[in-house]
């Protein structure tokens, strides 16, 4: 294990740890230091499972020293972006989604949609969940507001020929090209697209409907008639942007869903009190986070880490994040002016909340269903997997398998069993591996071991006892009498090899992969190149599946081990207290931490215990 660095600076900074490879695995940030940094090597068990497992991984810490909090914030974002660090949390989209674009600073501007937000000289409208959404909105607007949507080859090309295209004939452009509008009434015109698009419509409703009664109170039913259709348009327009507040309302609702496989995100933008915007999201690797760290992460993850979109006057968030000053005072830096991060109670913003965190639910639910439940999803998700591992049999049964320790200590490995792409907990097993050490390898290999000699030696099973599930339910024997049609290990090259070994020795001819978190990248036997699939990919998302299910397993086991070693050290031999008496404290009062957390008054309130074990009590724990 790395030894506590000495000398640690109290300054505000931003650390890195790397391991024996000298890759950076992990990334923080600091107002001082010495403090943050000293707090890895302290109380492990305060540490989440993640963290743990990076310190027991890391060989070396470094810093950089800054002036400000706020500096280091910047920092760390800057080397979570060099370093995809595996340990930190990362905001996966398998999707670029579409924005309607204005490009202002031209002569003359333009209106597209695009899907790339790079360039400082355009203003970007959206994210547009559908394509067909954001391309509808151009149409409509273009009826009402019509600019150039052309791209500059084809406007010089016009230009210099001094004919306009059809779109001018059939007044969807007003022929900038040929001099047809001066450039302060077209600039009139990009003014009114940028109050349309940012949802602030009723203005250029009031003055097209101003010059329909004017026209037809001259008679002039033709351009009456013009002006009406223009207004039909803009109706049609506010019935895409939802009204969800006041006029005033610019707000970004950032709602949150819990999953056992993912945290689902979707984020929706409100511009004068209409929803002009939402994009559905997943956090990977934030499974162990608290609703504040998570809050703090996917603030920071959203408006620098993804492609960068200026935060509105307000934020809603389901829990205060942590670090909110140093968040607070890095968002106001980049929108220019005051930014307000809030948890609602009540009221509409409330509502909004709760709306946002059901979008990201019903995206988790909708894409699980999609690509889990549904048959052809699952058969093209097989055989896509096949078709990138060479593999001709049919991949009906795999098998999973991942191990979880706290520094050598309370082993555990997990094996789960997918049948025909779906789940079959009734067959999932859990193992408690007898390895004195911190070592993967070993473990991985003692667990694969123990699983496939009784393919090998069938009269061995009779000595499997049956255990109970997730469920309480019994587990039959028949989870280690069939043969898997893969192996998948959560690991790379070095876990691979481990059961490569074991395979040979027990001379098993059985398809075996390992999957690499950091880059997901796929490792097979006898190849130094991984294989790797293309981000979202069906085959690629049942392998991570796959995986994420049996490192949930596996770190499940871990710590029920974990708590009850806990509390059996703590309240094991305190005089009194018996077996009833200690399962009823931890039901009243959930936790040997909770316990810990009390004061004496509060122990020796407890009615039911007598002084002396209250006072047993009360020093063991503070022991």
């Amino acid at each position: 294990m790395l030894d506590r660095p000495q000398h640690i600076p109290e300054n505000p900074g931003s650390y890195r740890f790397l391991n024996s490879k000298d890759e950076v695995i992990y990334v923080g940030k600091a107002l001082n230091l010495k403090n943050r940094v000293s707090q890895y090597f302290q109380n492990q068990s305060s540490l989440s499972d993640r963290i743990r497992q990076m310190v027991s991984e890391a060989t070396r810490v470094e810093w950089i020293i800054v002036p400000t909090e706020l500096d280091s914030l910047l920092l760390e974002h800057s080397f979570i972006q060099e370093f995809q660090p595996k340990y930190n949390v990362m905001l996966r989209d398998d999707k670029t989604y579409p924005y309607i674009a204005v490009t202002v600073k031209e002569n003359w501007p333009r209106v597209f949609m695009t899907r790339s937000t790079k360039s400082k000289q355009t203003k970007y409208f959206g994210p547009y969940v559908k394509v067909t959404q954001a391309r509808e909105s151009i149409e409509l607007i273009e009826k009402v507001i019509p600019l150039r949507s052309c791209n500059d080859k084809k406007f010089n090309f016009h230009s210099k020929e001094g004919k306009p295209c059809l779109l001018f004939h059939i007044k969807r452009c007003v022929g900038p090209c040929i001099g047809a509008i001066t450039q302060d009434e077209y600039k009139c015109l990009v003014d009114d697209m940028l109050k349309v698009l940012g949802g602030n419509i009723e203005p250029i409703e009031e003055a097209t409907k101003k010059q329909m009664e004017s026209f037809a109170n001259d008679l002039d039913f033709e351009r009456a008639a013009f002006w009406r259709d223009r207004l039909l348009n803009l109706s049609l327009v506010k019935e895409q942007q939802v009204v969800v507040g006041s006029k005033q309302d610019e707000i970004d609702i950032l709602g949150l869903f819990k999953s056992n496989l993912q945290i689902g995100v979707h984020v929706l933008r409100v511009r004068s009190g209409r929803i002009v915007g939402s994009s559905s999201l997943s956090l990977d690797g934030g499974d162990d986070l608290s609703d504040e760290e998570i809050s703090s992460q996917l603030i920071e993850l959203i408006y620098e880490i993804k492609p960068k979109s200026v935060p509105a006057k307000e934020i809603l968030v389901n829990a205060v994040p942590k670090d909110i000053e140093v968040i607070n005072e890095w968002l106001i830096r980049e929108k220019g002016s005051n930014v307000t991060i809030k948890v609602p109670k009540r009221g509409h913003k409330h509502k909004l909340l709760e709306t946002a965190n059901e979008n990201a639910k019903s995206d988790i639910e909708r894409q699980s269903i999609f690509r889990s439940k549904d048959v052809q999803a699952r058969t093209k998700q097989l055989q896509d997997l096949m078709d990138g591992l060479n593999i001709s049999s049919s991949l009906y049964r795999i098998e999973c398998y991942d191990c979880s320790h706290l520094q050598g200590t309370n082993y555990v490995g997990s094996m789960i069993v997918f049948n025909d792409g779906l789940p079959a907990k009734n067959e999932y097993r859990r193992f408690k591996v007898s390895l004195p050490k911190n070592d993967d390898f070993g473990a991985i290999a003692e667990v694969l071991e123990r699983r496939l000699r009784r393919l090998v030696k069938p009269s061995l099973l009779s000595e499997v006892p049956l255990t109970e599930n997730e469920d309480g339910a019994l587990k039959s024997k028949r989870s280690f009498e069939r043969v898997p049609d893969l192996i998948v290990i959560d690991g790379g090259k070095g876990q691979l090899s481990s059961v490569g070994s074991v395979l040979k020795k027990l001379q098993l001819d059985i398809p075996v992969v390992s999957l690499a978190k950091k880059l997901e990248e796929v490792f097979v036997p006898n190849k130094s190149i991984p294989i790797v699939f293309p981000p979202g990919s069906d085959a690629l998302f049942l392998l991570e599946r796959v995986r994420d299910e049996a490192h949930r397993f596996a770190i499940t086991f871990h710590r029920e081990r974990r708590n009850k070693e806990m509390v059996q050290s703590v309240l094991d031999g305190i005089f009194g207290l018996s077996e009833v008496k200690r399962k009823k404290l931890l039901k009243e009062f959930g936790s040997v931490n909770s316990l810990r957390a009390m004061s004496f008054e509060q122990i020796n309130a407890i009615d039911w215990l007598s002084d002396k074990i209250k006072l047993d009590l009360y020093e063991k724990l503070h022991s």
